[in-house]
């Protein structure tokens, strides 16, 4: 019964829906009150002119307030007030004329009460009753207790009516409100979680080039600075510092396609994670010639494309590190879906490496790649860990949640 809208399509369409029916069901009282009185009234001809006029006054007054809206009233707050002085004082003047006006207060008492603040509806509800009923009594000549009664009864019954849906529409008002601001705070922390979401990738990214590509190149152009003091009095040792130095390059184009790749919006092009996992193992085994399996466990759930790369690249750097350095034969990759996270195991049959020689990978460079990656992880909530016996192979194991702990 008001102009202010739901944001909801749907709920905006049912709004419409009543507002309509409301307004109709005024214009059809106006028009009753119209006929009945125009009929009872032929046989005086001057009291039906004057009722009439009033009635006329009295649409004017309502179609008034369907043009300007409620919006409009309640930014000029005295003219509201004059808006409705001027429907009190016509309709008791036409109930004075015919009594049938009565009904017109189905619109008067529920404008007032739900247009109306409550401190002015109130008071405006009293005087509305009482010219109301002060018109009755002047047009019903006896003026006994019953009709009194009856008369102070009816105005008793439409303020309370009256108060009631204006208590109702307040509240309305006050819980759309409050889902308004729920819904942008929402909108407000998703786009906060974007921002931070990126920022995160980008240094996730920057630390990653530092590791990895930017270390690479140091250890390129050291052994080229080598090969360089070596050119006149040592050629092999020359050619040595250059293999290293073009074997470490192709490495590290390697990890700049990448994190190249990494950047993609959507990593698994629409696939299954299953379905990347196998295509990129199948691949890397059609390059490698090492043999490759892959095993998929639990039912498939929806991750999230950052859960997703992580484990992908991490599938990658496993991978790698087989042809690089484990020797490996056989290759099994793990895929377990296990209801609130996916695990990825990458386990190769390859020569392994006792603990110390892992630390020496960590503090030589050789390791940055694993280590960007469980950094990456723990950043989403999961695991990393890597386990390696000499002569028994090594695993990578990963496991991301597939929602963040908040539940988002």
């Amino acid at each position: 019964m008001t102009d202010s809208k739901p944001s909801d399509p749907a709920e905006r369409a049912l709004w419409a829906r009543w507002i309509l029916a409301w307004r109709l069901f005024g214009y059809a009282m106006i028009l009753v009150v119209a006929g009945v009185g125009w009929v009872d009234l032929r046989s005086r001809p001057e009291s039906r002119a004057v009722f009439v006029a009033l009635l006329t006054g009295f649409t004017a007054w309502y179609v008034l307030f369907q043009v300007l809206g409620r919006d409009w009233f309640i930014r000029h707050a005295p003219w509201t007030l004059l808006y409705f002085a001027a429907a009190w004082i016509i309709w008791p003047l036409l109930i004075v004329q015919h009594p049938v006006a009565y009904a017109l207060a189905g619109l008067l008492f529920p404008y007032t009460y739900i247009f109306l603040p409550a401190r002015l509806a109130i008071p405006s509800g009293f005087v509305l009753g009482a010219v109301m009923f002060g018109a009755a009594m002047s047009w019903r000549r006896p003026r006994d207790l019953g009709s009194a009664l009856t008369g102070i009864t009816s105005i008793g019954s439409f303020m309370m009516l009256s108060l009631y849906i204006h208590a109702i529409i307040r509240q309305s008002r006050d819980r759309q409100r409050l889902i308004d601001e729920l819904r942008a705070t929402r909108h407000d922390l998703a786009r906060a979680e974007r921002e931070a979401g990126v920022l995160a990738e980008r240094q996730r990214l920057a630390q990653e080039i530092h590791d990895t590509v930017a270390q690479g190149f140091v250890a390129v152009v050291t052994h080229l600075e080598a090969a360089e003091s070596a050119l006149s009095s040592d050629p092999a040792t020359v050619r040595q510092h250059i293999e290293v130095a073009k074997s470490a390059a192709r490495d590290h184009l390697t990890d700049a396609r990448r994190m190249a790749w990494d950047l993609r919006a959507d990593l698994t092009e629409g696939d299954s994670l299953h379905d990347v996992v196998k295509r990129l193992t199948r691949a890397w085994a059609g390059r490698t010639g090492v043999a490759a399996q892959v095993v998929v466990t639990g039912d498939e759930t929806a991750i999230n494309p950052d859960r997703g790369a992580a484990l992908l690249q991490g599938l990658e750097e496993a991978l790698r590190n087989v042809h690089r350095h484990a020797q490996a034969s056989t290759v099994v990759v793990t895929l377990s879906y296990l209801g609130d996270g996916v695990a990825l195991d990458v386990h190769d049959n390859g020569r392994g490496l006792p603990a110390e020689r892992l630390g020496e990978r960590a503090r030589d460079g050789s390791g940055f790649g694993l280590i960007a990656l469980k950094d990456r992880i723990e950043r989403l909530g999961g695991s990393a860990s890597l386990e390696s016996t000499p002569g028994e192979g090594t695993t990578l194991a990963l496991e991301v949640p597939l929602r963040e702990h908040g539940g988002s």
